[in-house]
């Protein structure tokens, strides 16, 4: 929850930042003439582009549904209340194979 919330004031944070910069001209006049030399405009799209990343990002984590706690979406599948049974082609306990496996380079050991 807590990186929800930081999204949030981040696009919160870079929206203003970039409300300020487009703005800087209205703001503050002097400050706005000194820094005519400086590019300021691409970092007020960089800051929107920021503050829309960040709001969609908070969107989509609070629009998601919730998983009930103690409920694990990767936990075993269940059948009509039974266990799956394991596919036996997964076995890898298989007692009539060779001892050692295979060597590293694919070969068989023995």
């Amino acid at each position: 929850m807590a990186v929800r919330n930081l999204r949030l004031a981040l696009g919160l944070f870079f929206a203003v930042v970039a409300v300020l910069l487009f703005l800087r001209e209205a703001i503050a006049p002097g400050l706005a003439e000194r820094l005519k030399d400086r590019n300021l405009a691409v970092g007020a799209w960089f800051a929107l582009v920021l503050a829309g990343w960040n709001m969609a990002r908070w969107y989509l984590d609070w629009s998601a549904p919730r998983v009930p706690a103690g409920r694990n979406p990767r936990a075993v599948r269940e059948r009509n209340g039974e266990r799956e049974e394991p596919n036996p082609d997964f076995d890898f306990t298989d007692a009539t194979r060779p001892p050692g496996g295979p060597s590293p380079n694919g070969d068989q050991k023995g």
